[in-house]
């Protein structure tokens, strides 16, 4: 997939879904100041060469329990 945004030390490549979290783990709404901080930081598409050393293939897996 097409690389997307820089995360931390990461690229991630693809969509993504950005939510927060319950105490017990369950997927919630933002509220509107970390809206806002997620608009501001990812407003502006970064161009990537993909030549990036983050950008290597790599596959992390989550389970969930339901």
């Amino acid at each position: 997939m097409e690389l997307n945004r820089r995360i931390g030390n990461d690229i991630i490549a693809g969509p993504i879904f950005i939510c927060g979290d319950s105490k017990d783990g369950e997927f919630v709404s933002l509220n509107d100041d970390l809206i806002e901080k997620f608009v501001a930081e990812f407003k502006e598409i970064p161009t990537f060469t993909g030549e990036e050393p983050e950008a290597q293939p790599r596959m992390t897996f989550i389970s969930f329990n339901y």
